[in-house]
C-alpha cells in the first residue's frame, strides 16, 4: 500500500507509481498512434466523414455508468477485505492478552498466533514458504503442517487444542469460552477473504466493459478528428486517459491481497500482530 499526503496536491498529481498510467501507457500509446494516423489519413488521402455524435455520446454515457459500477465493486470488495484484516488483528491481539494473562504458555501463544496470521498471508497470494514458518514451530510440526492443503486452517485447529490443553491445566471455563471465541473470530474472517479471493467479478461483466471500452475508444479519434482536426487525435489521448485509468483502477484493487503498489499491506499487518503477541507474553515476566 502507498501511503501518500493526502493534502500534497502537487505530490499526488505528479506521482507515477503505484497510478493507473503504469498499466495503461502501452494502450494508450496505440489509441494515441491510432487517432494519429486517421488524422495523417483524413489530410493525405481523404477527409473522415463527419458523424453524428450523438449515437457516441450515448455509448459513452452506458459506458461511463458501468465503469463506475465496476469501480465500485472492485472498491467494496478491497474494503470488506481490509475490514476482515482488521477484524484479526483485534482477536490476535485479544486472543494473546487472555493467554499471556491467564496461563502460563503465553510465549507458545505468541508463536502459533505469529504461525496463523504469515500463513494466512501466503495462503491468500498462493505462496508457501516453509522458512517464514520454522521461526514458529518445530521441524517435526512443520512438516505435519506442510502436507495440509489449507495451512491457516490447521493453525486454526492448533489454536483450539492450546486452548483445550489450557483447559485440562484447569483454565476457566468462562476464560476458554471467551479464547474459543477469538479463534472462530480469526477463521470466520479468513473465510471473508478467502471469498473475496476465490470470487472475481463475473467474468461477462469484466469481458463486456472491456469490449464496450475498446469500441468507444477506437471510433472516438473518427468522430473527433472530423470536426476538431489535430485538437481531435489530443482531446482522444486526454479521453482514453481518463477512462482507461477508471477501468484500471478498479482492476488494480479488485484482489486486494497481493503484491501490487496499491494492495493491501498484510506484512505490516503480520509484524503489527507477532510485535503486539510478543508484547503481552513479554508482560507477563515482569508482573
Amino acid at each position: 500500500m502507498i501511503k501518500y499526503d493526502t493534502k500534497s496536491w502537487s505530490g499526488v498529481i505528479f506521482s507515477y507509481k503505484g497510478t493507473s498510467l503504469r498499466t495503461i501507457l502501452p494502450r494508450l500509446t496505440f489509441i494515441v498512434y491510432w487517432a494519429l494516423a486517421l488524422e495523417a489519413y483524413s489530410l493525405y488521402v481523404t477527409k473522415l466523414p463527419k458523424i453524428e455524435p450523438l449515437g457516441h455520446n450515448l455509448l459513452g454515457m452506458a459506458l461511463g455508468l458501468l465503469l463506475v459500477f465496476r469501480n465500485n465493486s472492485s472498491y467494496d470488495r478491497y474494503w470488506e477485505g481490509r475490514k476482515a484484516w482488521g477484524a484479526i488483528i483485534n482477536a490476535c491481539r485479544n486472543m494473546s492478552r487472555l493467554g499471556a494473562m491467564y496461563t502460563t504458555s503465553g510465549a507458545d501463544l505468541a508463536k502459533l498466533i505469529s504461525a496463523y496470521v504469515r500463513a494466512l498471508k501466503n495462503h491468500l497470494r498462493a505462496e508457501y514458504s516453509e522458512e517464514e514458518l520454522a521461526k514458529y514451530m518445530s521441524a517435526e510440526k512443520l512438516a505435519q503442517i506442510s502436507k495440509s492443503d489449507n495451512v491457516p486452517v490447521s493453525l486454526g485447529f492448533w489454536l483450539s487444542s492450546w486452548v483445550h490443553e489450557q483447559k485440562i491445566k484447569g483454565l476457566p471455563i468462562n476464560h476458554v469460552v471467551v479464547m474459543e471465541a477469538q479463534v472462530s473470530e480469526m477463521l470466520n474472517n479468513q473465510g471473508v477473504c478467502e471469498r473475496i479471493l476465490n470470487t472475481p467479478i463475473p467474468f461477462c461483466h469484466a469481458a463486456h466493459i472491456s469490449q464496450l471500452l475498446f469500441i468507444y475508444l477506437m471510433t472516438l479519434p473518427i468522430v473527433l478528428i472530423s470536426v476538431a482536426g489535430w485538437m481531435g487525435v489530443v482531446a482522444s489521448g486526454i479521453i482514453s486517459f481518463g477512462l482507461m485509468g477508471i477501468e484500471s483502477a478498479g482492476v488494480e484493487i479488485e484482489d486486494p491481497f497481493g503484491t501490487d503498489p496499491n494492495d493491501l499491506p498484510l506484512d505490516d499487518f503480520c509484524d503489527t500482530i507477532e510485535r503486539d503477541a510478543n508484547f503481552f507474553a513479554g508482560m507477563t515476566e515482569n508482573i
